[in-house]
């Protein structure tokens, strides 16, 4: 009998699409010059433009005993030495690590301006979990047409400072001097808009804001650039540490710009949920069920399209096993299992939910939400988010499966999964 299992890594068959013209000249014009020293990644370079850029000197170092220095190198070096990143990846990775620097700045400073901050309150947050391309993304862009949730948008995500205000939250001009840069990536691989929103008023998952600590492995390392050393590094890490930081960034931005509760959504805390309530003990938690067969074919299209924007080498090998071996993604999908039936998840605060009946009734399964949590859920909220889904239809995200044989294969690797959460293929 055949064994399938070396094909089960979707890496080896996804095929990038043509890049637009221009990205190819850019890229090889680019490439006539040295692009290390013009472009350098180093750490001397990259905090004294920090600073330089800001006027600030304070990374925040007393908070959690300077916590982010460390990955910070180790992304920086593996940046270098492992992510093959071309011209115009370079250049993004270097303002991607600068945006980061300077909120990190920026934040110590407005901490010591209103040391009050940290008497802010984060009460019974909801957090979105489940495997990525399971309709996270949907049921977390729908919630957030309900003025009364809270939740992280693309700007504020990456320039926390000045803290988001009430008044000007929609009209604030870092939205629209920060959107030609975050729709950037539609330019380069146009392919993208069918699969992911990419806009600096779009919600956003968590991940994007944890890049702030440079504990971010699902965001560095699928958008910035390649690098299993770094993702090594912080399998290795208490995320518990990053949680803490999360909290003090949230208690910042919802300062001044408070809302009845906080949604979230993060495919990457479905691993980590233990220090998620260790954090934040009345985080309720919607987890997204979806055939995972098509969950992963979807993501490995999205990584690889995301890497091709900044490498010619995507989805290279020591990358992604983790999010793109069914083994390895069915061990991480069961993992919430030992914590529900040992407790250390309350099932009174998780909700499952299937992604087909998400896509057939969004708005049946939102109420379900609200009902299951005791969350008020107003005219005015019901109203915005109908309206929102009348204007935004599902997208159709076009991928390739791959043989009967390959997906047989995936399908064992993914029956504890699926026969646990009653997971029906697609």
């Amino acid at each position: 009998m055949t064994d399938y299992s070396s094909d089960a890594d979707r890496r080896s068959r996804w095929v990038p699409r043509e890049r637009p013209e221009w990205v190819t000249t850019l890229n090889t014009e680019l490439g006539h010059l040295d692009m290390a020293g013009c472009v350098p990644l180093d750490e001397a370079s990259l905090l004294n433009s920090a600073m330089a850029r800001t006027g600030l000197d304070d990374f925040d170092d007393d908070f959690n005993d300077g916590a982010w220095r460390e990955p910070f190198r180790v992304l920086i070096k593996a940046l270098e030495e492992e992510a093959e990143l071309n011209p115009l990846g370079r250049l993004m990775a270097r303002n991607d690590i600068l945006n980061a620097l300077c909120a990190r700045l920026q934040v110590a400073q407005v901490f010591k301006e209103h040391p009050e901050i940290n008497d802010e309150e984060i009460v019974s947050p909801l957090l979105i979990i489940g495997q990525g391309r399971c309709g996270s993304t949907a049921l977390h862009q729908l919630m957030s047409a309900d003025p009364d949730n809270r939740v992280l948008r693309t700007w504020e995500s990456i320039a926390p400072c000045p803290p988001p205000e009430t008044a000007t939250y929609e009209t604030d001009p870092r939205i629209a001097a920060l959107d030609p840069m975050v729709t950037m990536v539609n330019r380069i691989v146009p392919e993208v808009t069918g699969m992911q929103v990419f806009a600096s008023w779009e919600a956003q998952e968590n991940i994007l804001l944890h890049s702030i600590t440079f504990r971010s492995p699902a965001w560095l390392s699928a958008v910035v650039g390649q690098v299993p050393s770094y993702m090594a590094y912080m399998f290795g890490q208490d995320p518990t540490i990053n949680y803490r930081e999360e909290k003090r960034l949230l208690q910042l931005l919802q300062w001044r710009k408070p809302g009845k509760r906080w949604v979230w959504k993060s495919p990457y805390a479905t691993l980590e949920l233990p220090a998620v309530l260790q954090v934040y003990p009345d985080t309720n938690l919607v987890y997204m069920h979806r055939d995972p067969v098509k969950a992963l074919a979807s993501l490995v299209d999205l990584v690889g399209t995301m890497n091709w924007a900044r490498s010619d080498h995507p989805l290279k090998d020591g990358a992604f096993e983790q999010h793109t071996n069914a083994q390895m993604v069915n061990g991480m999908l069961c993992m919430p299992i030992q914590w529900i039936t040992g407790g250390v998840v309350p099932k009174d605060q998780l909700m499952n939910v299937q992604f087909p009946e998400f896509r057939d009734d969004p708005l049946g399964v939102v109420e379900r939400i609200y009902a299951t949590f005791d969350m008020e859920l107003t005219d005015a909220g019901r109203a915005a988010m109908a309206e929102y889904q009348a204007s935004t239809p599902f997208r159709r995200h076009s991928y390739k499966l791959g043989s009967d044989q390959a997906i047989a294969y995936e399908r064992a690797a993914f029956a504890p999964y699926q026969s646990y959460f009653g997971v029906e293929n697609e």
